[in-house]
């Protein structure tokens, strides 16, 4: 199986804690429904902690990228649209999210 896009550091210059770029590329090998139950099972596991929902969003907004520069605007928008819905629900109350919590993650993703 080729990876197409897996870097050890974040755009923002810091390593990744967490493995979510390299389970999307792996996703993407399966197709649209393999992305999108991969980020429900990422958001199950790890949608109360910050950190993990930072690099979440940033590996996204990777692989829109990714998808957009191999002319694949299917998959891009697939991402695109994962990537807004957890911007939207990172800033929702229904995230649980405090004050603190926003500022890293802008912090993080600007």
């Amino acid at each position: 199986m080729k990876f197409y896009y897996v870097t050890k550091e974040m755009p923002n210059g810091q390593e990744w804690e967490y493995t979510f770029l390299m389970d999307f590329d792996i996703a993407d090998h399966y197709g649209i429904a393999a992305v999108k139950n991969t980020y429900v099972r990422v958001m199950k596991e790890w949608g109360h902690n910050i950190k993990a929902v930072s690099e979440l969003y940033i590996a996204l907004n990777m692989r829109i990228w990714y998808w957009y520069e191999q002319k694949n605007e299917k998959m891009a928008r697939v991402y695109d649209g994962l990537w807004r819905s957890l911007e939207d629900w990172v800033y929702s109350k229904k995230s649980g999210f405090t004050k603190e919590d926003h500022t890293y993650f802008f912090h993080m993703t600007d």
